[in-house]
């Protein structure tokens, strides 16, 4: 009996796009010998609740199921905790602030809004410090924009209503353009330079230009140190070109994103490191395994012991009515 795990995948998630990264993921681990199958995640799970794997790798967001699945004593790739801090670009802010060598851009952070009441002195303050434009984000969700004035300020959080709100320092020397990196394990397997002609956001499909670069060391360093702090199993880090600022971390960024740019595969390297990672597992699976076979044939001897000494007690009870 071997290991047995599984591929956590969104199950709304329906592109062509997703669909290719989570097979070729299970193509490379299969490739392995590794028993590994796809779970589409839609169900509600129970606290407390128990998993019959022993693996299990995370390629959905769903920061509770995964800490249940540690709870239960899953090996996770990744793990429930930086699961927990991507969930909030907030958090993340909060946790890389604690990294004295990681830097990112100027940010506020504006609270959950419970009403709708708008507080025009705060966006004001934000024009007076950073001047215009301005870059706005939800927290939680995947929105970003540009606000060149106050009005355009004004709508944006309006448009955002209640959510937490991050307001930061407009790079403009690094308009539309990013270095991504690719990480497995805190090692970097891959470094592109992103570039896009239409858009401020680097990473936007429409008009983005991919190509792979000869990352600068300060970038490496700071990528490198993140990764290990957090002990990520596989992400990319994207930063500014013009300095090595932090602009996010991404812990699902397709394994075909590389696909015509780089010979490296992503999905294999990652299910290279996935089987290497899973030998302490193995292990403890075979202690597990030796553990119940041993229980069993203890209890097998025991048995065969009892029916043995059933007939001589049998025996004994007749005897003893004949006299």
């Amino acid at each position: 009996m071997g290991i047995k795990g599984v591929i956590i995948a969104n199950g709304y998630y329906s592109s062509v796009e997703y669909k290719k990264h989570v097979d070729s993921l299970l193509f490379e681990i299969k490739k392995r010998n590794i028993e590994c199958k796809i779970y589409y995640n839609k169900k509600p799970i129970s606290i407390g609740q128990k998993f019959d794997i022993d693996y299990a790798i995370m390629l959905d967001a769903d920061v509770n199921f995964a800490k249940e699945l540690e709870y239960s004593g899953v090996r996770l790739f990744n793990n429930a905790n930086i699961i927990d801090i991507v969930s909030s670009k907030a958090r993340t802010l909060h946790e890389l602030s604690k990294i004295e060598s990681v830097s990112f851009p100027d940010s506020i952070i504006y609270p959950y809004q419970n009403s709708l009441v708008i507080d025009n002195a705060f966006y004001k303050t934000i024009m007076l410090k950073y001047g215009s434009p301005v870059i706005i984000k939800s927290s939680n969700r995947h929105e970003i924009y540009l606000a060149k004035s106050y009005e355009d300020l004004f709508l944006i959080a309006d448009k955002l209503g209640h959510q937490e709100i991050i307001f930061q320092q407009f790079q403009e020397k690094s308009e539309g353009k990013i270095y991504r990196i690719f990480l497995i394990g805190g090692k970097i397997v891959e470094s592109v330079k992103i570039t896009n002609y239409k858009t401020f956001v680097s990473v936007e499909k429409k008009g983005r230009k991919i190509e792979v670069i000869d990352l600068p060391d300060e970038y490496k360093e700071t990528a490198i140190t993140i990764a290990n702090k957090f002990k990520i199993d596989y992400c990319t880090i994207d930063m500014f070109v013009d300095r090595p600022y932090v602009c996010s971390i991404n812990l699902n960024t397709s394994f075909e994103y590389l696909f015509g740019i780089s010979d490296i595969d992503i999905a294999a390297l990652y299910a290279e490191y996935i089987d290497k990672e899973l030998e302490p597992v193995r292990k403890i699976a075979e202690i597990r395994e030796e553990k119940y076979k041993n229980a069993f044939i203890e209890a097998k001897r025991r048995r065969n012991k009892k029916l043995k000494s059933e007939p001589n007690q049998n025996k004994s009870s007749t005897k003893t009515k004949k006299k």
